[in-house]
């Protein structure tokens, strides 16, 4: 973490310094490494100090957290300029650094290097449990350390099948995540609205989505204890598909794409005409279309907002609980970094892409078809592979992988997570 912090801080020196786009860049890659490391840490420590019962609602607090920076973001956006706005997330560097002091060192790292009683100490910050509670706990931590290292740790042991099958589905759900377009919505939102010919104002639409992102968060706390995960995950995801095919088609409409296609040469006048008037265009004078200010006005800022606000409480969220759940704790340090590296990797790839697809036949309409083929086809990998966690102890998840058939989770009772036994 302190390493993130120096990058963050660093990352935003090159850029409030830059003087060309080399030293953006620079500074970019700077924040992107500090991201990575917080989530990456963030992640595993958070399904280490957490009961079973609090996994779901902590592990929720890194896209919560991650949607209140993206609408400050924005809020900051519209009144400052760009290194101005680089200089207002480097003040907010400082009290990360500090606040990182209060905050505990992970009880099972603690006793994994043998500091037994700051592994305590750490415990009763985060508990405010007993002191027999606290000793229960301690000697089931070092049980399962105990466990851990009789089996070396190593790459190829995410090839063992019991490993394999949990990083594989991890790494497959973050890939149809950000395929699925999500960065992209956030980061060219303005740009977005501004293409399809949308009557808000692009600022203000990008200050409605960044609240938009932080309310999906506030439902997602709400319910992620009371819901099956794996069925938000589905309906999320879809949801996700019905946005896109709404905002492709809204932009298959367009003025801007209907001049594109020869809508003067269209063969069925009737339809154009009929089309034209439900959507408000008109012609001017010299033969070119006109913006709507009908239907076109509002439909691409909602169709926007139900796809940050269903793909944030389910996907967007409960990606970062689930995979932290589904992987073994003997490689989730090194799984879940592979995993946050390929996410990354992927999500610059389709942030990257995604103007060379709208200038291509594709076009705007068809981009957005793409991603919605991409929501869908995840909607079935979801609800054909990825297991149910919710109310599943880590031992009872990892005996799905262990199992040989297709035993279900009611056919292991008597496995218990270590911490359960707990009060």
């Amino acid at each position: 973490m302190i390493v993130s912090a120096s990058s963050y801080a660093l990352g935003f020196l090159a850029i409030i310094l830059a003087n060309s786009s080399i030293f953006i860049n620079i500074g970019r890659f700077l924040n992107g490494l500090g991201l990575g490391l917080v989530i990456a840490t963030v992640s595993v420590y958070i399904v280490e100090i957490a009961t079973a019962d609090m996994r779901g609602f902590l592990g929720c607090f890194v896209q919560f957290l991650g949607s209140v920076g993206v609408l400050l973001s924005f809020l900051l956006g519209s009144v400052l300029n760009w290194w101005q706005l680089a200089l207002a997330h480097l003040c907010l560097v400082v009290p990360f650094a500090l606040a990182m002091t209060c905050v505990p060192e992970s009880p099972h790292w603690l006793l994994e290097t043998g500091n037994e009683w700051a592994g305590e100490q750490a415990l009763k910050w985060l508990r405010g449990r007993g002191p027999e509670a606290i000793d229960r706990e301690i000697e089931m931590i070092k049980k399962e350390l105990r466990i851990r290292k009789r089996e070396r740790q190593s790459i190829t042991m995410l090839l063992e099948p019991e490993i394999f099958k949990p990083f594989t589905i991890s790494l497959l759900m973050m890939f149809f995540l950000q395929m699925s377009g999500f960065n992209v919505m956030v980061f060219y939102c303005g740009y977005i609205f501004q293409e399809v010919g949308s009557s808000i104002d692009p600022d203000t639409a990008s200050i409605a989505v960044g609240s938009v992102l932080l309310l999906s968060c506030f439902v997602a706390l709400l319910v992620v204890s009371q819901m099956n995960r794996k069925l938000m995950l589905i309906l999320s995801i879809l949801g996700m598909a019905a946005a896109h095919l709404v905002l492709g088609t809204c932009f298959y409409l367009s003025p801007t794409e209907w001049t594109e296609r020869n809508l003067d040469n269209a063969t069925d006048d009737a339809f154009t005409e009929a089309v034209s008037k439900a959507l408000n265009i008109s012609r001017s004078s010299e033969g070119e279309l006109s913006s709507p200010s009908g239907v076109l006005g509002w439909l691409p800022l909602l169709a926007v907002t139900l796809f940050l606000f269903l793909g944030n409480v389910g996907y967007g969220t409960l990606i970062w609980v689930v995979t932290a759940e589904l992987l073994p704790p003997k490689v989730r340090s090194m799984a879940n970094s592979i995993i946050i590296c390929f996410a990354f990797i992927a999500g610059f790839i389709v942030s990257k892409t995604f103007i060379d697809l709208v200038q291509s036949p594709l076009k705007f309409s068809g981009t957005f078809w793409l991603y919605a083929a991409d929501c869908i086809i995840g909607a079935l990998f979801t609800a054909i592979f990825v297991p149910e966690t919710r109310n599943k102890s880590i031992e009872e998840i990892q005996a799905i992988f262990r199992s040989k058939g297709k035993k279900g989770l009611g056919e292991h009772p008597g496995l218990g997570h270590p911490l359960d036994s707990v009060t």
